[in-house]
């Protein structure tokens, strides 16, 4: 008899929670396994990846595109109760040994169904530190203490944040960090020469708090330098047409390229002599480990989550968030031939230390423990 497991989430669309589901539904053994994926807002271009991972899916709520129109948040708020029954039916006819819950939407009626649904693991997963709307925390911090049997936090400062703002005790909170296929992204990652024009990648959602503003006003910087370079944007967002506008106005065009959406960004990374991740705001970092991955030195906000991953000087640098000067600063540094691989031999490094702990098996590995149960305390790590 296979272990059940289900994941309810926002719905399908290319970002770091969804990629986490995603790497755990296709690296449990689906000998002992079967994975449900319940969406509550819409469908996305994730779906068919989720399907080839052998999840079973199903749409509690409407399978609208994703969209942040206000009419259809309102549309979602009406359907809400409909949403809410359809995901208890569904999971007392599958009976689960664990429900995950991710982000604000699925906590808030995923956790209740589960437990409506007599589901006695009920687990919500915490990716950030952002201080929600007043009204949407004491709902959170309700949903949190009456439903979860246990928090996940994917770093030490979600947990300290999940701690201190969600006020979950912490008894209740157990770390695992984010797990990604390091086999996937190290395939021909010292194939890219370390001399002539470099290429920089930035892969993420082209939203103020991902900070591609900083990033372009820093690849303009560049340009007034004289430093010769390739930019590779991945990703869409609201801010497209604002930052390729901001790249025609510094004339940059012919160096910036963006790909706009894509499932896989491994391609873009191995491609790169360089990755920068210049978010707002971050609760972990998934690009830096990825970039790492790929054997590429990462210039990244300084921020508490990065700082768990990044040893500035050493695998990259960190630059003050939002500074684009000190971004620039940062990136000519890397970039200089004498200092580049010296970097590359510490990322090597950082790879043989760490990919036990970053990738995806171990993270699958704790999942599995806390759907069983099998962890009975916070962990310290």
């Amino acid at each position: 008899m296979k272990e059940r497991i289900v994941f309810v989430t926002n719905n399908f669309s290319i970002g770091g929670v969804e990629r986490l589901i995603l790497n755990i539904a296709s690296h449990l053994d689906k000998d002992r396994f079967d994975v449900g994926i319940v969406t509550v807002f819409g469908d996305g271009p994730l779906r068919e990846e989720f399907l080839r991972s052998g999840a079973k899916i199903y749409f509690a709520g409407p399978r609208w595109p994703i969209s942040k129109s206000r009419i259809l948040k309102l549309l979602w708020l009406f359907f809400t109760p409909i949403i809410f029954l359809r995901i208890v039916l569904f999971l007392r006819r599958v009976k689960p040994e664990a429900v995950f819950t991710s982000l604000y939407q699925s906590d808030t009626l995923g956790l209740p169904a589960a437990k409506a649904a007599g589901i006695k693991g009920r687990i919500s997963i915490q990716h950030d530190v952002v201080n929600l709307a007043s009204p949407v925390m004491i709902i959170k911090r309700i949903v949190l203490y009456l439903y979860a049997t246990r928090v996940i936090a994917i770093s030490r400062a979600v947990a300290r944040f999940t701690e201190e703002v969600f006020m979950v005790s912490k008894n209740k909170i157990s770390i695992i960090s984010n797990g990604i296929d390091f086999e996937k992204f190290c395939a021909g990652r010292g194939s890219k020469n370390s001399y002539g024009v470099k290429n920089i990648c930035y892969v993420g959602r082209l939203e103020s708090v991902k900070g591609p503003r900083v990033f372009i006003e820093a690849l303009a910087l560049l340009k007034k330098d004289g430093i010769p370079f390739n930019a590779s944007v991945v990703g869409g967002g609201s801010l497209k047409k604002e930052l390729m506008d901001r790249v025609e106005a510094a004339g940059i065009t012919a160096s910036v390229k963006f790909y706009g959406e894509v499932s896989d960004v491994v391609p873009f990374l191995q491609a790169a002599d360089l990755a920068v991740v210049p978010s707002l705001s971050e609760g972990f970092g998934l690009t830096v480990i990825e970039g790492l991955a790929a054997g590429k030195p990462v210039i990244a906000s300084d921020l508490p989550a990065i700082r768990e991953i990044i040893n500035s000087g050493s695998n990259g640098f960190l630059f003050k968030p939002g500074d684009a000067f000190d971004m620039k600063e940062k990136i000519k540094r890397v970039l200089s031939d004498d200092r580049f691989p010296i970097l590359k031999r510490n990322v090597e490094g950082w790879i043989i230390k760490n990919k036990s702990i970053f990738g995806i098996e171990a993270t699958v590995r704790r999942y599995v423990e806390i759907a069983r149960g099998g962890l009975s305390s916070g962990d310290s790590d």
